[in-house]
């Protein structure tokens, strides 16, 4: 059993930090497609969660080496959530915005977070909604792989 300051310095290191910073700069890009397009660009959920998975690798095999297959889809999808919610909020404040004539900085501090989520809810479409269906997805097979035991490339004789 780990001490909690042991498993609190453990999650401070390896693909946490990384995954969580990866997941808000990809909202961030996110949330400018989505005033680019003017569309909740569910879609955007995949590249996203290819970012997020990709969190480990980055930091070479010796990160993924304890993780389950579990823990794995846990971190990677709660980053894609917070990805998501972070675009998503961004994207209905400058919708918001625009449609009242505040500024953005102005808008996000006044809207609130309910009047957000309700905008984007309305505004997704089923399109949306499948890439987050498939985003999701994509994170369990990444999880499911990184999981799995590794075959040795040495021959036994």
């Amino acid at each position: 059993m780990l001490s909690p300051m042991r498993s609190i310095r453990r999650a401070a290191t390896g693909a946490g930090p990384l995954a969580l910073v990866l997941a808000l700069a990809a909202g961030s890009v996110w949330s400018v497609v989505i005033q680019w397009t003017e569309d909740p660009a569910g879609w955007m959920a995949i590249p996203v969660a290819l970012l997020v998975a990709s969190a480990p690798v980055q930091l070479g095999p010796a990160d993924t080496a304890g993780a389950s297959a579990s823990r794995q889809f846990l971190l990677n999808g709660s980053m894609l959530a917070l990805a998501t919610l972070y675009a998503q909020y961004l994207g209905a404040a400058a919708v918001v915005g625009r449609e009242l004539g505040f500024d953005f900085l102005r808008t996000l501090r006044e809207i609130g977070p309910e009047l957000a989520f309700a905008l984007a809810h309305a505004r997704a479409g089923l399109l949306d909604w499948l890439g987050l269906c498939a985003a999701t997805a994509l994170l369990a097979l990444f999880a499911w792989r990184s999981g799995r035991p590794r075959a040795s490339k040495r021959r036994q004789p």
